[in-house]
């Protein structure tokens, strides 16, 4: 059943005319699926002192929490985050200071009945390159 799932999910996601469209899939097929799942994405991007930018993007649905973990591989090894809701750019959690010996930080959970398409904002003391995992699940 995961394989037909994720078959017809790559297939949507190939044919979507928008990444709306192609967010709007990807949440059916989670919701759909037989087991919950988590959604997960590696996330790189510059970031730079005082301003946050976008870093990632995972569904998140209820019951689930959102975490990010920093690699020690980037330039810049110590971030602040901020998960923000896609649909209404509500700021729902903002953790500082997450190193790579923090593990995965929780940012935010959705205690809400439904799914929330959750972006991740990057920002540190330092410029340069941050990498990590950012993660919505259990």
């Amino acid at each position: 059943m995961c394989a037909i799932v994720s078959v017809a999910l790559a297939v949507a996601l190939a044919g979507a005319a928008s990444a709306q469209e192609a967010s709007a899939v990807s949440v059916g097929a989670r919701q759909g699926a037989m087991a919950p799942s988590a959604d997960s994405a590696s996330y790189t991007c510059t970031v730079r002192p005082g301003s946050f930018k976008f870093c990632g993007r995972v569904v998140v649905l209820p019951g689930e929490r959102v975490t990010v973990s920093v690699s020690d591989s980037g330039t810049v090894t110590r971030g602040d985050f901020q998960a923000v809701d896609r649909s209404t750019q509500q700021v729902l959690g903002t953790v500082i200071g997450v190193l790579p010996s923090f593990g995965h930080a929780v940012i935010w959970r959705n205690d809400t009945d439904h799914s929330v398409i959750v972006d991740l904002l990057a920002s540190a003391d330092d410029e340069g390159r941050i990498d990590g995992q950012l993660v919505a699940g259990g």
